[in-house]
């Protein structure tokens, strides 16, 4: 049997062979000799989202020179770089190269129970070119792929490109220490902080902020609560570029009179480096660069249990820049930043901060705990996602007591979560139910009145964070835009963390806004979301039509997947089948999505 795996938009070419689609759904009419891949991970999606978590912590398991690759790692007495690295945090990006690996293994798997002879490889991937390539020679089968790449060629980088890195990561340091000789770094309070709540500086109301008024999305009404509690509450903000404050310098001057104005304490979480850290930084990326040519052998542990696949390609760039690159550095300032903040700490009962498994979240948990603070509250907030690996890990390396996190992987005292869709998912991965508790979604409190509010008549449109799958979106809504009536409007809210230009959206004739989803769920009877949007959550529980666009080219990160009347789509017929008027209402389910109480009993029962 011979093989075509079409990595493509258009339709594969007709042919007797057996079509495998790498990043395109099966259409109405397709052959039984046509298989989706997108299709086949998501019907086995439990069984590739372990293999995927298994290997990750094989890697790190793996033994080169009688030390696992942990160990080589270690930059603290308890704590591995391990956990900084891009790989290890299974960050959820389009380009983080996940997807690509999981199809590979669904591929395999697919592979394996043909008796084929030759693959005809079509894909602009050097990566999924040089895995395929080397599994077929593994096989002892044929390959047909385009000239452009050469068959087998090998993961390595010209020694040029290491140095290359190495050179832009010591730029890094002098770029940093530069960008933030202005922020000064948390002091020593005269009085104890009873909670210190980390964030980053995003959904801020930065005009707000001007004129002393702390109002922010991510806390909303627990700001008052803690503010009338008497407690001693320090906040500290992870820095991130924005409209109002694209630098540190303008994020300092907006917290400084925040800070002055409400006699609160507000700090950057990314403050000025000290020399200490500045020189330890660089002890510590050397020593980084030391352990990677101890361990340049990894290439070879890239290989899945049972498997033939060697993935390293996929993840060799994220590999090294996470070891000698600018993203090494900038983990190891962070880690030094925060060590020396809360080392000089008086003892602080109580950590919140805003949980998305990031690099620097590990350094967080370390720094805490080793210097002997209370009890650290990691905030979920907003509902998990199966597919959002950051959030999984093999029941190896979970530990509920352990801080020795050189062995196990960094984790808060409690997980607050919003949703029972997040405690299902975490009782699931492994996380114990006692240190899973529930608290009021704060972001989300305004469905309360939203579900109540007569439905309107316009089509509401979300953008996406990544503006491919923004685009791919709008280009399967145009047809709609045909069909709408004269006093209908299609409106267009973007990410909020996507500025790229709407200038081609507007041209079409949708309204671009950035008003609240509140206001704009009043004004809408149907909502177009992207599948992994939280909006898509908002609108279903704000009684909206809801329909998710699924993304070929991705997996389905629906924090809306499993849930009853949810509406996935693929291609247009099926989006203008399913805006047809429904009679059901979204919120027919008999259990809550959400955790919705404007008083906030769970959260002040939590922080009592």
């Amino acid at each position: 049997m011979d093989i075509l795996i079409w990595d493509g938009d258009a339709p594969p070419p007709a042919t007797d062979r057996l079509i495998i689609l790498w990043k395109q759904f099966r259409s109405s009419n397709s052959s039984e000799s046509i298989i989706s891949l997108p299709e086949y991970v998501e019907a086995h999606a439990s069984r590739f989202h372990s293999k995927f978590t298994q290997f990750v912590c094989d890697i790190g398991e793996s033994v080169i020179d009688q030390k696992t690759v942990k160990e080589h790692l270690k930059i603290r007495e308890n704590f591995s770089y391990w956990w900084l690295t891009l790989f290890a945090s299974t960050r959820w990006h389009p380009h983080s190269r996940i997807t690509e690996a999981v199809k590979l293994l669904a591929l395999e798997e697919i592979l394996s129970s043909r008796n084929w002879i030759s693959i005809e490889l079509r894909t602009d991937s050097r990566e999924i070119n040089q895995v395929v390539s080397k599994f077929c020679q593994q096989e002892a089968k044929m390959l047909h792929c385009d000239s452009q790449f050469s068959i087998g060629s090998n993961y390595s980088r010209p020694e040029s490109k290491i140095w290359n890195s190495i050179f832009k990561a010591h730029l890094v340091i002098v770029r940093q220490y530069f960008q933030t000789m202005k922020v000064k770094p948390l002091p020593a309070p005269i009085s104890v902080s009873n909670i210190m709540v980390f964030d980053h500086l995003t959904r801020l109301n930065v005009n707000a902020a001007r004129g002393g008024e702390f109002i922010s999305q991510y806390w909303s009404l627990l700001i008052p609560i803690l503010k009338d509690s008497q407690k001693d509450v320090t906040w500290i903000h992870r820095f991130v570029a924005a409209d109002e404050t694209p630098t540190h310098q303008a994020a300092q001057k907006v917290l400084s009179a925040l800070s002055d104005i409400s006699n609160s304490r507000h700090y950057l979480f990314d403050s000025r480096p000290s020399i200490r850290n500045l020189t330890r930084t660089l002890f510590n990326f050397w020593n980084l660069v030391l352990a990677r040519f101890r361990v340049r052998t990894i290439n070879e542990s890239f290989i899945p249990r049972n498997s033939k696949l060697n993935l390293f390609p996929l993840f060799a760039d994220e590999w090294r820049e996470s070891l000698i690159g600018p993203t090494a550095v900038h983990h190891l300032l962070s880690l030094g930043t925060i060590e020396e903040t809360l080392s000089r700490q008086p003892h602080c009962p109580v950590g919140l901060y805003l949980m998305e498994n990031q690099p620097w979240e590990m350094a967080l948990i370390h720094a805490w705990n080793q210097s002997g603070h209370g009890k650290l509250i990691g905030v979920i907030h907003a509902p998990i996602r199966f597919w959002d690996l950051r959030f999984f890990s093999d029941p190896r390396i979970i530990s509920d007591r352990s801080n020795d996190y050189s062995k196990f992987r960094p984790s808060p005292s409690i997980y607050a979560v919003n949703s029972p869709i997040s405690r299902r998912l975490l009782e699931d991965s492994g996380i114990s139910a006692q240190l899973i508790v529930d608290v009021e979604a704060l972001m989300y409190q305004y469905l309360i009145e939203s579900a109540k509010n007569p439905i309107g008549q316009d089509i509401l449109i979300l953008g996406d964070y990544f503006t491919e799958l923004t685009n791919r979106i709008i280009s399967l809504a145009q047809p709609i835009l045909k069909q709408i009536r004269p006093n209908q409007t299609v409106w267009f809210k973007p990410h909020p963390l996507n500025r790229d230009n709407v200038t081609p959206i507007e041209k079409l004739g949708v309204k671009v806004t950035h008003d609240t989803l509140s206001s704009l769920f009043d004004r809408s009877s149907v909502v177009i979301a992207p599948s992994a949007s939280t909006g898509a959550l908002e609108a279903y529980c704000a009684n909206k039509q809801v329909i998710s666009i699924l993304d070929p080219s991705t997996m389905n990160f629906s924090p809306m997947r499993h849930v009853e009347g949810a509406i996935f789509i693929a291609n247009t017929e099926e989006l203008l089948t399913a805006i047809q008027p429904v009679s059901t209402s979204g919120t027919s389910t008999s259990a809550p999505l959400l955790f919705l109480d404007k008083g906030l009993p769970f959260w002040k029962k939590l922080l009592d």
